[in-house]
């Protein structure tokens, strides 16, 4: 059994909402016309900005294609999650930012509620979803390896439960 994240139930509420279903809709052209942000790609270092009411995202056209996926889903990460300017940010709160915003990246490019319907033990599976999905191999890698600890740590949690239960009950009689 696999329980989601606030964040990724946060993503889900936002991809229902924009009747994203499959891999091929999660579409950052598409996401951007929705939360009315700009976005163009650039041979610059990606980043987002947020200036008033303006918004806007640039992708380092440099990259590969599931490189800016990725990216895309990084900066805009900053923007509807984050605020602050960058700049002006302790280190360890830039941190926790940036650590925030791959992890949303994971999450958002590699939604659980769409890989559910894959079987993620299939010897193929990596390389297949890192197409379909358009992400790298390595972040299809870190996503399954993260799914499969958090099914492992449920078990885990469900048995220690289970113990904990019985100690309790063999110790009332």
């Amino acid at each position: 059994m696999y329980k989601t994240t606030h964040l990724e139930d946060w993503i889900y509420k936002k991809y229902n909402w924009l009747k994203i279903v499959s891999p091929e809709d999660i579409n950052p052209v598409r996401i951007c016309r929705e939360f009315s942000i700009f976005l163009n790609y650039k041979e610059l270092p990606s980043h987002s900005l947020e200036q008033v009411r303006f918004r806007s995202i640039t992708i380092d056209s440099r990259l590969s294609k599931e490189q800016q996926h990725e990216e895309f889903f990084h900066e805009l990460c900053h923007l509807l999650r984050h605020c602050g300017k960058h700049y002006m940010l302790p280190k360890a709160f830039l941190e926790l930012q940036e650590n925030q915003a791959n992890t949303f990246a994971m999450y958002a490019t590699l939604p659980y509620y769409m890989l559910q319907h894959y079987d993620l033990n299939e010897y193929d599976i990596v390389p297949f979803l890192s197409e379909n999905f358009t992400v790298t191999e390595s972040l299809v890698v870190k996503r399954l390896e993260q799914i499969k600890n958090r099914i492992l740590l449920y078990k885990e949690s469900k048995e220690l439960n289970g113990h904990e239960n019985s100690l309790i009950c063999s110790s009332i009689d």
